[in-house]
């Protein structure tokens, strides 16, 4: 088994290096790999449609909708007001610290793709105006992102690990803060000093130099049109509490909050705020919204054959096997936990998947050891993020929004994930002598 991980990634990377497409080399990697496996075809076959299917699914309404919103923030001018406004107020020596706050602010209640989507157009507009290095901030944002992504809830990682190691979700929320701060900052801030001399250079749906309209959106206007989505995203999660759970108003808050409901509302108000502030016509909104969803059609595919190749090995024993290879090893339970989803992280790709299948198997194991179960679920969620690689959908997300090869890819949020992996499991043993 451990051989056709290695034979499937293998090919992979031939044939990158190839420049066969990614998408056709994500699918010959996986039939490659399905059949190393004892897989027929058909079950290959199926495999591929349920692997595609479930990596996308509402993902190509956020990433469509995500991709049409940055296009109109860039072409009415918005996304620059709101950089200027940022570079103003932070200068140019802490903008690195200001995207990264925000980073952190949209990343705790949102999913990564998400706030990935609604940020990085801004952040493209930042460094262009500041004249900086995309990667240099770049870098804090996706840290933050990250970080928030795989050790605090409500992001559904974390809500899993919490259940099945039966951990206490505030005091999890709580100590996530605690040792997810430092490690935004080492893996974000600092790092970013590192790697300026990468060159990026934004995707080019989100250029701001074919601005065609004279007059640009307020800064109010420009604020509201980029808040929006993530108002409506969270608007159950700050309301809810206060709402009689099974309520009309309660079903309703929770449909407008639901991340596909979010981002069609979303996009809708603001094209037309946008457009009726730019004197923009229908037929230019519409045409600007292809441009937008066509610039980013390849990026779905490849993102979806990152979670074919994940999907087929997974349906081929591999994550059972790997779980199995290393249950005996006698080793604290925090390291074993950040061990065994870093094994399965590196083999399958997705972060959830690592955490999910460590804690279902060591989860029951270590309910008795005596270790806060929060520290545990830490541990579990830290090793779930190391180094991202090219059979993971977020590796290609970011290659191709920041335009970077995949080398560049390796050495900026490969590496930035693995230290974010590796600061984590600091984080988690040093949490376990005091709690």
């Amino acid at each position: 088994m451990l051989a056709t991980i290695l034979i499937s990634l293998s090919v992979l990377i031939i044939l990158l290096v190839l420049r066969i497409n990614g998408f056709m080399a994500f699918l010959i990697a996986a039939v490659i790999g399905g059949l190393l496996a004892g897989m027929d075809l058909a079950t290959i076959a199926d495999a591929i449609e349920k692997g595609l299917g479930d990596t996308l699914g509402s993902l190509v309404i956020i990433l469509g909708f995500g991709a049409v919103i940055g296009r109109m923030l860039a072409v009415t001018g918005a996304a620059g007001r709101i950089s200027s406004e940022i570079i103003r107020v932070a200068g140019h020596r802490h903008l690195k610290w200001a995207v990264m706050l925000s980073g952190f602010i949209i990343g705790v209640p949102m999913f990564f793709a998400v706030g990935f989507v609604i940020l990085v157009p801004i952040l493209f507009s930042v460094a262009k105006r500041a004249n900086v290095p995309i990667l240099y901030l770049g870098i804090p944002l996706l840290a933050s992102l990250s970080v928030t992504h795989g050790l605090l809830p409500p992001h559904p990682g974390p809500v899993a690990l919490v259940m099945q190691f039966h951990a206490d979700m505030g005091e999890t929320i709580l100590w996530g803060m605690v040792i997810g701060v430092p490690i935004i900052l080492i893996a974000g801030p600092v790092f970013a000093t590192m790697i300026k001399k990468i060159e990026s250079k934004p995707l080019k749906v989100f250029e701001e130099n074919n601005q065609q309209h004279g007059e640009i959106p307020s800064l109010s206007l420009s604020l509201i049109c980029a808040l929006l989505p993530v108002v409506l995203l969270v608007l159950d999660t700050v309301l809810g509490p206060f709402i009689g759970e099974g309520t009309v108003l309660r079903s309703i808050i929770q449909g407008i909050s639901h991340p596909v409901i979010a981002m069609l509302i979303s996009t809708i108000l603001i094209l037309l705020l946008l457009g009726k502030a730019t004197n923009m016509k229908v037929e230019e909104i519409m045409k600007l919204s292809e441009e937008a969803i066509k610039g980013i059609a390849m990026i779905l595919l490849i993102i979806g054959g990152a979670g074919v190749l994940k999907e087929v090995l997974v349906q081929g024993g591999m994550n059972q096997y790997l779980a199995q290879a290393i249950e005996g090893i006698p080793l604290s339970p925090v390291i074993m936990c950040w061990g065994m989803a870093v094994v399965i992280r590196l083999a399958v790709g997705s972060a959830t998947v690592a955490a999910l299948t460590t804690a279902g198997i060591l989860a029951p194991v270590y309910a008795s050891s005596g270790i806060n179960p929060v520290v545990l679920v830490l541990a579990t969620g830290s090793g779930s993020l190391i180094f991202s690689h090219v059979n993971d959908s977020g590796f290609w997300l970011v290659k191709e929004y920041f335009n970077l090869t995949v080398k560049q890819t390796f050495m900026s949020w490969s590496v930035m994930e693995t230290i974010i992996a590796v600061c984590g499991l600091a984080g988690s043993l040093i949490l376990n002598i005091f709690i």
